[in-house]
């Protein structure tokens, strides 16, 4: 938690474990990235800390601090999204987003907040959970440093005739530098996928309903690419679709 952080701050719970019997350190998605707190009886569920071991919920938290660690002194929840866990493709949608922004995101990154508060938001709205989630992980990638070139082509600059889209490449490649192969393995729809998952506005997430198809092999593709370049396996993702 950077200096520059109020006490008073809202964000989404992310996790919360034991420290102790009853006590609980928590992760808080904030817009200013990821902090954690202890809670003292946070797994009490007679105590008003209790709140804080509520994973997806929207809340305000009250942080003090002693030493280096921060410790709740107070807690309101603003938006209560525990109603979501008895559907099991949301509840597995929004573990695919709470791992994928714990397991990219570093610190001095700038989290894409907003994109994840609307796609809570989303699920609850029944929007299609895998437009979400791959609009997630493309502004996770853009903010984690490893983001794809989606504007031109990554070879010469080219912005017209891009006929191919490459992860391993790192973005678009146009007519004249791609490969047949490359060419034989992309189409106009699964391109307009990608380019739409880095392009979208926060706000507009449920604008479209991406083709799923297209948009499963998106995610598929930009996951490996996680696994190649960060070291990092989404293993929440395999369980909503198996």
């Amino acid at each position: 938690m950077t200096n520059n952080v109020t006490n008073i701050i809202e964000g989404f719970i992310l996790s919360a474990n034991k420290y102790s019997e009853k006590d609980a350190i928590v992760e808080l998605y904030t817009k200013d990235g990821i902090i954690n707190f202890k809670a003292s009886g946070g797994f009490n569920i007679t105590s008003k800390n209790h709140q804080a071991c509520l994973i997806s919920n929207f809340v305000q938290v009250d942080l003090s601090k002693r030493g280096e660690n921060y410790f709740l002194a107070g807690i309101k929840t603003i938006t209560d999204n525990t109603n979501l866990y008895s559907d099991m493709k949301k509840s597995l949608a929004i573990q695919v987003l709470i791992e994928a922004s714990k397991s990219i995101l570093q610190n001095g990154d700038i989290p894409p907040y907003e994109y994840f508060k609307n796609s809570i938001l989303a699920i609850k709205n029944d929007f299609d959970i895998f437009t979400v989630i791959f609009i997630n992980l493309c502004q996770l990638a853009k903010a984690s440093g490893v983001g794809l070139n989606y504007s031109s082509c990554v070879n010469c600059d080219a912005k017209k005739n891009l006929v191919a889209f490459d992860f391993q490449e790192g973005g678009f490649i146009c007519k004249n530098c791609a490969s047949e192969l490359m060419i034989s393995h992309n189409d106009i729809t699964y391109m307009k996928v990608i380019r739409y998952g880095f392009l979208v506005k926060p706000d507009q997430i449920e604008r479209v309903s991406l083709p799923q198809m297209e948009t499963k092999k998106a995610i598929s593709d930009i996951l490996t690419y996680f696994n190649d370049v960060l070291g990092v396996n989404i293993k929440s993702y395999k369980y909503l679709i198996s």
